[in-house]
């Protein structure tokens, strides 16, 4: 099943699609196509999914998505997710299926690209790979949350910017309470969490807080960090609470060209060290602390407990 809609507000939910779709075109979804900024809930697709701009293995575009599963391929060329291609929201998601190819701009294993949107308590299972600006989660979040998220796989651009949860911040952008597990390579701009930062205008800042990334982390040059690959732009990113690991020998940011970095409380751990308890104690006092306070910068959501995972050793969400 598909529905298509153009500017559409209603609501879908229950449904499963077992369907191949292939179009030339943009806005094409698994579930849902076309401009829709309804609420698409309990819904899972089977099928590949491979369209042109705005491709999604739920919706093409716009929406909140909570409770859907992706386990389909998802081709195309730009602003492509596993869960939706460009503006929607999403929670309680999991992707399953491989994202993007060696040409596909702006690839998420959930969003392409969020715009003024909350991405909470999200996994991406699926392997992401792109030409540029790819993330674990999303590929470039503009005015959005990212929270409580996971992303176990692997990203892989042939270019630049590509991080374990996101691949390009032009905006506005908080990253909070995330883990990356997976293998993160590119040419440059490479990251554990976030790639490349890079506001466009003055006043913009972004947030890191009380992440923490096991990959390994592979690029060409210098601008490869444990937390972020390379600054540009106007603007601040502050991290803080936020861990990577020591074997690689990297520093929290790869490089600075313009802007700046604040960086407390974040430090390399070695493999072993993230997998004591007392590292995990480090991960729940933030999030004790921070879900007894005002919540602001999450929309007044609760950030999630971390536990050791039985299979890794390494602490997890508890979802």
């Amino acid at each position: 099943m598909q529905v298509q809609y153009q500017h559409h507000h209603g609501n879908v939910s229950n449904c499963i699609s077992r369907v191949d779709i292939e179009a030339t075109g943009n806005n094409i979804g698994g579930i849902v196509g076309g401009e829709y900024a309804g609420d698409v809930t309990d819904c899972e697709n089977y099928g590949n999914i491979k369209g042109d701009n705005y491709v999604g293995g739920i919706t093409s575009m716009w929406g909140k998505i909570v409770n859907c599963k992706n386990h389909g391929r998802i081709i195309g060329t730009s602003y492509i997710g596993g869960i939706s291609g460009r503006y929607a929201g999403a929670e309680n998601c999991q992707n399953h299926g491989e994202v993007g190819n060696s040409t596909t701009t702006y690839a998420g294993g959930i969003i392409g690209q969020a715009t003024t949107k909350v991405i909470n308590k999200c996994i991406n299972y699926g392997i992401v790979n792109a030409n540029s600006s790819a993330g674990g989660i999303v590929g470039e979040p503009s005015n959005a949350i990212i929270m409580n998220c996971i992303n176990t796989a692997d990203v892989k651009v042939e270019s630049e910017r590509v991080g374990g949860i996101v691949g390009y911040a032009s905006d506005f952008e908080t990253t909070i309470n995330c883990y990356n597990y997976g293998n993160i390579s590119g040419k440059q701009h490479v990251a554990g969490i976030l790639g490349l930062a890079n506001f466009i205008q003055t006043g913009h800042k972004g947030e890191i807080i009380n992440c923490y990334t096991t990959g390994n982390l592979e690029a060409e040059n210098i601008n490869i960090g444990g937390i972020i690959g390379r600054k540009n732009g106007y603007g601040t990113h502050y991290i803080k609470n936020c861990y990577w690991q020591e074997e690689l020998g990297l520093e929290s940011v790869g490089s600075i060209s313009v802007g700046n970095i604040e960086v407390t409380d974040s430090e390399a751990y070695s493999l072993e060290y993230m997998k004591t308890e007392e590292f995990l104690s480090k991960l729940n006092s933030y999030v004790e602390t921070y879900n007894q306070g005002d919540k602001e910068l999450t929309s007044s959501k609760e950030l999630l407990t971390w536990k050791f995972d039985e299979e890794t050793g390494f602490p997890t969400l508890s979802f």
